[in-house]
């Protein structure tokens, strides 16, 4: 993500970045709940405002417990790939979510 920021502030797109905000909406996940598994289709992005999720390979190892303000899943959504990780929140969880159909409507 921070990669994506940079190229899109570098550009001075600010209206692209307000656009992005505007049309995500808030979720709430419980603990313990599965956001997704590996080898889905990505259909969606998610900022983690707060909580906590573990993300790991097809072997159940856990290999990243992603920071409050980070995005998972944005790299899968915007190149169409499939998830290469299985998601679970650890804690109640508050998320921003990019659909897939409003990134296309987008970009």
């Amino acid at each position: 993500l921070k990669h994506y920021c940079c190229m899109i502030n570098n550009n001075n797109n600010n209206n692209f970045l307000d656009s992005i905000a505007d049309k995500m909406k808030r979720e709430v996940v419980s603990k313990g709940t599965q956001l997704w598994k590996f080898g889905d289709n990505t259909t969606s992005a998610r900022l983690l405002l707060s909580g906590s999720i573990s993300l790991s390979n097809d072997d159940n190892i856990i290999w990243i417990k992603p920071e409050e303000s980070s995005f998972i899943g944005l790299r899968g959504l915007i190149l169409g790939e499939k998830h290469v990780s299985t998601a679970y929140c650890e804690e109640d969880c508050v998320f921003y979510v990019l659909e897939k159909g409003v990134y296309e409507f987008l970009s």
